[in-house]
């Protein structure tokens, strides 16, 4: 099974020569049993800092975010420390507010009955080392915290929550990155909001769909207002989103559908990449190595021009794994590793 997965990636590989992307090495920063997901990445007074989800399984309750730190461009990682909540730590999100480094985190709340509780820890360091605790304040009760980047003269926020029997997606603005307003709340059913602001400082979004067919919507968001709206072509989770010149690079979740009339799972998950114009259209470019549980890739351009690439999969697993019984592939404590990847413009 292994070799026939190395196989098909040669293929793939082989057959996308003419890509606009170069994946120009592939590799794995953490490997410890442990269910290792959910990073997000950033460039820090010239070092990377990479935040991720630690746990005994994807959908268990125990996590806690582990923060990495590298001097020399992703060759080398170390540990800084771990920061723990009072319920299970999900989803970190690194981004620099008012020249200091946040990490914002959702964390889940298990309720005995009804549905879970969500509730934002943060934490800021002006070095990278030492970190104080702070209060965000301005999201509606209950959301899920997912993202924030910088935004004219403050920040853009995104979070979801639960509205009726569907998900919700709004944005929330910000001066200081700790009191947000609400800035809009995207049309229809939505959740994961991936964020990147072009040279023109217009708002690009992409909202992950849990309907049916799974495909997203890519909007842009001008003066608080939703100026163009596309339905993705791709069905795509954990999404990726970053400028890259005039157009974009996007990352997700991917498969091949088991019936693609009715809706009755999904098949050779992967990563993969792929090119976006501001028309919202998709150009595949290649698979990254990743299979099962997987995806949630996050990227910083580095001073050479290449993308460095941060995601989590479980592929190293997948033989082992496919003999098992009954498998349960987003449920077990199988374990995932944080991956990474160069990316280059041809």
């Amino acid at each position: 099974m292994k070799k026939l997965f190395l196989c098909l990636c040669a293929v793939l590989a082989a057959a996308f020569v003419n890509a606009d992307l170069a994946v120009v090495e592939q590799g794995t920063l953490v490997k410890d049993g442990f269910h290792n997901a959910f990073p997000s990445i950033t460039n820090y007074k010239g070092k990377l800092y990479v935040a991720y989800r630690k746990a005994t399984g994807h959908r268990r309750y125990d996590g806690v975010t582990a923060l990495l730190v590298s001097a020399d461009n992703g060759k080398t990682f170390q540990k800084v420390r771990e920061f723990a909540g009072n319920g299970d730590m999900r989803d970190p999100r690194l981004c620099i507010v008012n020249g200091k480094l946040v990490i914002y985190n959702g964390c889940g709340h298990p309720q005995k009955k009804g549905p879970h509780k969500y509730s934002l820890k943060a934490f800021r360091s002006s070095d990278g080392v030492k970190f104080e605790e702070f209060t965000v304040t301005g999201l509606q009760e209950n959301s899920f915290f997912w993202g924030c980047v910088p935004y004219k003269d403050g920040y853009i926020a995104t979070a979801y929550k639960k509205v009726g029997k569907g998900l919700v997606s709004s944005l929330y603005y910000s001066t200081d990155g700790e009191k947000f307003q609400h800035y809009l709340t995207f049309p229809g059913v939505g959740n994961e909001t991936s964020l990147a602001v072009d040279k023109e400082n217009n708002l690009h979004c992409i909202v992950r769909r849990e309907t049916a067919d799974r495909l997203p919507d890519y909007h842009v968001v001008k003066d608080k207002k939703i100026v163009k709206s596309v339905r993705l072509s791709e069905p795509l989770q954990g999404i990726m989103l970053a400028v890259n010149g005039d157009e974009f690079i996007v990352a997700g979740r991917h498969w091949t559908w088991r019936d693609p009339v009715k809706f009755a799972g999904r098949k050779r998950v992967r990563l993969d990449l792929f090119t976006m114009d501001k028309e919202g259209k998709l150009k595949f470019q290649q698979p990254l190595k990743s299979a099962g549980d997987c995806s949630y890739s996050f990227c910083v351009k580095l001073d050479n021009g290449e993308f460095y690439t941060v995601y989590y999969s479980q592929h190293d697993y997948m033989e082992r794994f496919l003999k098992e019984k009954n498998a349960k592939p987003l449920t077990d404590k199988r374990p995932a590793d944080i991956c990474f990847a160069r990316l280059k413009n041809k």
